[in-house]
């Protein structure tokens, strides 16, 4: 009965901490299962700092992937016979989570603690129960839970192929490989995928970014747009991601009724939140600059936009968000703003 009533009086403290050590933990599962399952590793990151590999070695550094607390970046074996291993991998972070909460449950059960320590194992247990739970829901929040890419593929056979490309794009990101030089293959769908399963929607979002690095914005438009469907969810962070590039293209197209309408309150917020990524720069920057004719604001941007270049730590980006503000720049003079 005590530590029932302990719960409602928890130290706010007490509950940040160990959801911080969740998030720890939860990656630190993906991560060792993933080698378990011969895995690749190429980054592990709790909020704005990763271990990352580079050059065949781990190095510690400050990197943030937007819309994410932790993550846990690997390439999948190759498949054998058209199959993937993603049960365990996905299942770590859950394993992790609802492990370490047992354990926590049994010490409160079985060894006397003082109070201090008991409160902070209930804010563990509360906190490993909520992390694994939540994980465990199939759910398209953040980038899609855990419990949501299991079901996803195993609803599917047909995904094991496209789980394997879209990680793929990803550990060629890290390795500074730009999406345009990399192999018209790995971007490809079929012609039936349906988008609400999320591996096939990670592989169409980087088809458009692909359009987008090649220059080819009415194909990039067109495949953002077909996202965007009433019929389709897509996990928040990707709802985000494929709204901010369609802002753009109407930025850069000069719509500006169309910009105020896609310019919502919930996407402003989202921009804040994410500011100091690269794409978010860009994209202020083309606004600012573009629609605001805001020159002096723009040129802020421009330096605050080299300054985060130096911290990011995926060269292929950098290279086509830097041709990208340049581009913007070149529209403006055209147009006469600068």
């Amino acid at each position: 009965m005590d530590a029932i009533i302990l719960v409602f009086i928890l130290p706010p403290i007490f509950v940040i901490v160990c959801l911080f050590i969740h998030i720890i933990l939860h990656e630190l599962g993906h991560t060792i299962f993933g080698l378990i399952e011969n895995y690749e590793f190429y980054a592990f990151g709790i909020g704005s700092y990763a271990f990352i590999k580079e050059n065949g070695k781990i190095k510690f550094k400050k990197y943030k992937i937007p819309g994410f607390g932790g993550y846990s970046l690997m390439l999948p074996p190759k498949s054998q016979n058209h199959k993937i291993p993603y049960f365990w991998y996905f299942s770590g972070g859950i394993i992790f989570n609802i492990g370490t909460t047992i354990l926590f449950l049994l010490l409160i059960i079985y060894i006397p603690l003082n109070e201090t320590m008991l409160m902070f194992s209930l804010a563990f247990i509360l906190m490993g129960l909520y992390s694994g739970i939540i994980s465990a829901l199939p759910l398209k929040i953040a980038g899609g839970t855990d419990g949501c890419k299991i079901l996803a593929i195993y609803k599917n056979n047909q995904t094991h192929e496209y789980f394997y490309n879209a990680y793929m794009i990803i550990s060629k990101l890290f390795e500074g490989i730009r999406m345009k030089e990399m192999p018209k293959k790995l971007f490809i769908v079929p012609d039936c995928a349906n988008f609400n399963n999320p591996i096939f929607a990670g592989v169409k979002n980087a088809e458009a970014d692909r359009y987008y690095d090649n220059m080819e914005y009415e194909k990039a438009e067109k495949s953002y747009k077909s996202l965007i469907s009433e019929n389709i969810t897509l996990a928040k962070v990707v709802e985000n991601e494929v709204l901010c590039q369609i802002l753009y293209f109407e930025i850069i197209k000069g719509n500006e009724e169309e910009t105020a309408n896609l310019m919502t309150k919930k996407l402003k917020k989202y921009i804040k939140s994410t500011y100091n990524n690269i794409t978010k720069k860009r994209l202020m920057f083309a606004y600012t600059l573009l629609i605001e004719k805001n020159v002096k604001e723009s040129e802020n941007i421009w330096n605050d936009f080299h300054n985060v270049c130096e911290g990011s730590l995926i060269k292929g980006e950098i290279e086509t968000e830097s041709e990208t503000m340049n581009y913007i720049r070149k529209i403006a003079i055209e147009r006469g703003i600068l």
